[in-house]
C-alpha cells in the first residue's frame, strides 16, 4: 500500500514527499518526473501532442508506479510515498488505481501559492503548462478540482502556513504513523465514496472512482476544467432507477445498427443449435462477409469475425436485459460511447466504465471498483456486461461478470488481435495477484464475441505483431495452414485490411473454438492453447508485465520448440519453422542469460503444474501437440541456453 500525495500546484507535493518517506524509511517517486524519464520534458509534451495525449501517459504512468511496474532508478515500487500531478486524480483511470493506497490530499491558499508561483519564476524552476495564467488560472482551476480532491483523500492537511516537517507530523499523525487498518475512502458513517456517488458497504471495502455513463460523476472524469454539460451531471446515484439518465437513446445513423433486436435462437433448447464446435459460417452484412465460428458446450455461443461484425451485436442480447455496464480501456472512450448510445433505449440502462489499459487493469481492486458499479445500477442476473478493449480488459470483465451474483452475461467485443485470437474466446477470465499472472479466476463463457478488423486500423504495429503469437500458436499446435499463409503472404498476413489477414483469424478461432468446446475447464485437451505459455507468463511476470504478453509467448514456443528437439520429439526441420516464421514477424526469439533460476522459480507457480512437477505443452511434429510432463532440470537449463542471450 502506497502514501499518495494530491492536490494543486504549489502545495508542496513533491517536497513533502521527498521528506515523508525519509521519515518513513519508503521510497519516494514523483510520477511528473516518471513521465519526463519516459517520454521527455511535460510541456515539451504539450506544446507537441497536447494534454489529452499528456493525460493517457500520466495515467499509465500512475498505474505502473503503484503497481511496482518498471521500477528503476526513478520509478519506486508499489508501498512508498508517490506524488501526483495537479490534474491526474481527475482522470477517472487514475482514480481506479489509487484503491485501496492511502490519499492524501495537501491544498494551500490562493495568497501562499502565488509567492510560491513567483519564487518558482524567480529561480526558473520547471514550467507547469496549466498555468501559464498565473494566479487566475490557479484559481480557477482549484475550484473546479478541489471536490473530487477531497472526496479521494483520507487525510487532508493545508500547507500554507506550516514547514515541510510540521507538514509531515500532521500527515504522519493522520495516518496513525503508517497505520493502515482504515480503509482509504471510508467516511465515518462506514460508507464509500465512488467519484462522488456514496454507497453503503462493509468496511475494507475499495472506493475509487470512474467514468460512469456518459457522464462523469463529480469531476472525476474532467480534465479541462469546463462546465459539465446536462446530461454530464446526471448521475448514477441509486439503486433503484430503471431507466438511463446518462444520454439519448437510439443510435445516430452514422453508427452501427446496435438497437437491441430479435434474440437468436436458443441453442439449449430442445432441437437447437446442432452445430459442433469450430463449425464456420457466413453471414452477410452491407460491411462485407462475417466468419461466424461456433463455440459448442452446456452454454453454446458464437464468436463474430469480419468488417460488419458489430452490426450483429443487437442480436446477442435478448429481451430480459435492462442494464448494460460497458467496461473499456481509455483508448476506447469513443468507441464505448457509440455503443452506449446504440444500446440505450426506452427500457434499457447503458452505462461505460472506464478502466487502466493493459494489465494494470487485471487487479483485483479495479474489479472491486466494478463491483461497486454494479451494485449501484441494481444489476441483476438477467442484466449484460461488455468487456471492451485488449485481453486484458476482456478478461477483466468477464471476471467481474463470472462473480456478481455468482454469474452474469458477458458480451466481449476485443480490440486488439490477442483479444481476437485468444482472450476473448473460450471464456478463461481471470486477475493477476503479486504472486503470478491469472491465477484468480473463473471459466464464465461470453454470450457472444463480436471481432471487427476495422478497429486495428489504429493499433500500433508493434502491438499488433505480438498479439500475433497466438494466431500462429494455432498453427503451430493445429492448422498447418495459417503457417502457411503467414509463409506465403508475409505482408498481407497481418494487413487488418487483407483477406488473407481474415483468413488466419477466422482459422485460429476455428480452431480454439473446436477446442474449448471440448474441455471448457482445461482438464483435457485445451491444456494445448498454453503452448509457449509456461515460460511466457514466467517472463511476463519478470518483465513485471512491461513485456506484451505475444512478446513473451513467442520467445515461450521457441524455448519449447528446443524442448522437442532435444527429446527426439521435433526435428529440426521443425525447428528452423518456429524461428522461420516468429522472426518473420520481428517477435523475439530470445531472453536474458542470466534471468533462469527467476523464470524456474514463477514457472513452478504455473496453474498447469501438478504438485512440484511441471508440464510443458511440446510439438511431437508441427501440428501434433503432446505434455511433458517433469522434465529434468538439466534438460530444461540446457534448452534455455539455446534461447538466452
Amino acid at each position: 500500500m502506497s502514501i499518495v500525495l494530491i492536490g494543486p500546484p504549489g502545495a508542496g507535493k513533491s517536497s513533502v514527499g521527498r521528506a515523508l518517506a525519509a521519515r518513513l524509511g519508503r521510497a519516494f517517486v514523483d510520477t511528473d518526473e516518471v513521465i519526463t524519464a519516459r517520454h521527455g520534458a511535460i510541456p515539451e509534451i504539450f506544446a507537441r501532442d497536447g494534454e489529452d495525449a499528456f493525460r493517457r501517459l500520466e495515467a499509465q504512468a500512475v498505474a505502473d508506479v503503484l503497481a511496482g511496474v518498471g521500477a528503476d532508478e526513478t520509478e519506486a515500487p508499489g508501498g512508498d510515498v508517490v506524488s501526483l500531478g495537479g490534474g491526474a486524480p481527475l482522470q477517472s483511470a487514475v482514480q481506479a488505481v489509487l484503491a485501496g493506497h492511502r490519499i492524501v490530499l495537501l491544498d494551500v491558499a490562493d495568497d501562499t501559492v502565488a509567492r510560491r508561483l513567483a519564487a518558482d519564476r524567480a529561480a526558473d524552476a520547471v514550467e507547469r503548462p496549466l498555468l501559464a495564467g498565473g494566479l487566475d488560472t490557479w484559481c480557477r482551476l482549484h475550484d473546479e478540482r478541489i471536490d473530487t480532491y477531497r472526496r479521494l483523500a483520507d487525510v487532508a492537511v493545508d500547507t500554507s502556513a506550516l514547514t515541510v516537517d510540521e507538514v509531515v507530523d500532521r500527515v504522519v499523525d493522520a495516518l496513525g504513523a503508517g497505520d493502515e487498518g482504515t480503509a482509504a475512502g471510508e467516511t465515518a458513517a462506514g460508507e464509500r465514496v465512488v467519484s462522488g456517488v456514496v454507497s453503503a458497504g462493509a468496511s475494507g471495502a475499495s472506493a475509487f472512482g470512474g467514468r460512469v455513463g456518459g457522464d462523469r460523476a463529480g469531476d472525476g472524469g474532467r480534465t479541462d476544467g469546463s462546465d459539465p454539460t446536462d446530461s454530464e451531471e446526471q448521475a448514477m446515484t441509486t439503486a433503484d432507477q430503471n431507466q438511463n439518465v446518462t444520454g439519448q437513446g437510439g443510435a445516430p445513423t452514422s453508427q452501427p445498427d446496435l438497437q437491441k433486436g430479435s434474440p437468436a435462437a436458443d441453442p439449449t433448447a430442445p432441437g437447437g443449435d446442432q452445430r459442433a464446435g469450430g463449425d464456420v459460417s457466413i453471414r452477410r452484412t452491407d460491411e462485407g462477409d462475417v466468419r461466424v465460428v461456433h463455440v459448442a458446450g452446456d452454454r453454446p455461443y458464437d464468436v463474430f469475425v469480419g468488417p460488419g461484425a458489430f452490426d450483429l451485436i443487437g442480436e446477442a442480447i435478448d429481451d430480459r436485459v435492462r442494464r448494460i455496464l460497458i467496461v473499456h480501456q481509455p483508448s476506447c472512450t469513443k468507441l464505448a460511447e457509440e455503443l452506449r448510445e446504440g444500446l440505450s433505449t426506452g427500457v434499457v440502462t447503458a452505462m461505460t466504465a472506464e478502466v487502466p489499459d493493459a494489465e494494470a487493469a487485471k487487479r483485483i481492486e479495479v474489479a472491486s471498483f466494478l463491483w461497486q458499479l454494479l451494485g449501484q445500477a441494481d444489476f441483476t442476473r438477467t442484466d449484460l456486461i461488455i468487456g471492451l478493449g485488449g485481453g486484458a480488459v476482456t478478461d477483466l470483465a468477464g471476471f467481474v461478470a463470472a462473480t456478481w451474483l455468482r454469474g452474469v452475461k458477458v458480451l466481449q467485443i476485443p480490440t486488439t488481435v490477442l483479444g481476437m485470437a485468444d482472450a476473448a474466446v473460450g471464456g478463461k477470465t481471470g486477475v493477476n495477484t503479486a504472486e503470478g499472472k491469472n491465477l484468480v479466476g473463473a471459466f464464465h463463457p461470453p454470450v457472444a464475441v463480436f471481432a471487427d478488423p476495422r478497429v486495428l486500423a489504429t493499433l500500433p504495429r508493434n502491438e499488433l505483431l505480438t498479439g500475433y503469437a497466438e494466431v500462429i500458436k494455432c498453427g503451430f499446435i493445429g492448422d498447418n495452414t495459417i503457417l502457411d499463409l503467414i509463409e506465403q503472404h508475409h505482408d498481407a498476413a497481418v494487413d487488418p485490411h487483407s483477406p488473407v489477414f481474415l483468413d488466419a483469424l477466422s482459422q485460429a478461432v476455428a480452431l480454439k473454438a473446436e477446442v474449448v468446446s471440448a474441455d471448457l475447464r482445461e482438464s483435457g485437451r485445451r491444456e494445448i492453447l498454453n503452448y509457449g505459455h509456461t515460460l511466457g507468463h514466467a517472463i511476463e511476470y519478470a518483465e513485471r508485465y512491461q513485456w506484451r504478453h505475444g512478446a513473451a509467448v513467442s520467445v515461450g514456443m521457441a524455448f519449447a520448440a528446443h524442448l522437442a528437439n532435444l527429446t527426439g520429439h521435433l526435428d529440426d526441420a521443425g525447428l528452423d519453422r518456429h524461428y522461420r516464421v516468429l522472426q518473420s514477424l520481428g517477435l523475439p526469439t530470445t531472453y536474458r542469460r542470466g534471468a533462469w533460476d527467476q523464470l524456474l522459480a514463477v514457472m513452478h507457480r504455473d496453474k498447469k503444474t501438478r504438485g512440484d512437477v511441471l508440464r510443458f505443452i511440446i510439438l511431437d511434429g508441427i501440428g501434433h501437440p503432446i505434455v511433458l510432463t517433469g522434465p529434468e532440470p538439466d534438460l530444461l537449463f540446457t534448452a534455455y541456453q539455446e534461447i538466452a542471450e
